[in-house]
């Protein structure tokens, strides 16, 4: 008996260094002096990679934490999926003096560069547990989904939230006019951000980011 637990210590030990090394995939990181860098990222959730990152120049080497003020963006080599430093708005209700707005550099995934960045926030391991980022110029917005009585996603927008969209898209009235309609998913946003584009900034280029 004691053989064979020796004998399985002995194999973990062997074993454990190889399982670790799963976690890393090959990627990127991009400083803010827009410096790329290869190397190797721990592949964690990505409600978890929002908050920070764990990279490694070389398999052997001891990883560095990286915050999403530390860094402009990064991404993996295979999957092609790409996240960006963003600025998250949350809406934080108080006792006695309704809600204040914190806002939280956060690592977001990329959907659309174009006239607008939009980007997709994970919130949590729940899979409807998300938000979108609007960027235009250096401002964030953040859109969230409407959530019912039951505090259920409805796969609608958040009502304060569609001022803010119809805010952003004035220039295109036929835009404005969808955005009520417009479904609370990637596919909707992706599809409703390239009309506008193609019709406020013709001459702007559109990098759709599709992950599979």
């Amino acid at each position: 008996m004691k053989k064979q637990f020796f004998l399985l210590i002995f194999l973990w030990v062997i074993i454990l260094p190889f399982f670790g090394n799963n976690y890393y995939e090959k990627g990127y990181i991009v400083s803010l002096k827009k410096d790329t860098i290869q190397g190797f990222i721990e592949r964690i959730s990505e409600s978890k990679m929002s908050k920070k990152i764990l990279f490694k120049k070389d398999m052997s080497d001891t990883p560095i934490t990286y915050f999403p003020d530390s860094i402009l963006s990064f991404g993996f080599i295979q999957d092609q999926i790409v996240f960006s430093s963003v600025v998250y708005t949350e809406r934080v209700s108080l006792s006695f003096s309704g809600s204040e707005q914190v806002k939280t550099p956060s690592f977001a995934k990329y959907l659309l560069m174009a006239d607008f960045n939009l980007y997709k926030l994970q919130l949590s391991f729940l899979e409807d547990d998300y938000v979108y980022i609007v960027q235009k110029g250096n401002n964030y917005y953040t859109i969230r989904p409407d959530i019912d009585k039951m505090d259920q996603f409805t796969s609608k927008i958040h009502k304060k939230d569609i001022g803010v969209l119809i805010y952003l898209l004035q220039p295109c009235a036929e835009e404005v006019k969808k955005v009520e309609n417009t479904p609370f998913d990637d596919e909707a946003f992706i599809k409703l951000f390239l009309q506008y584009s193609t019709c406020a900034a013709p001459d702007v280029k559109q990098s759709v980011f599709k992950y599979k």
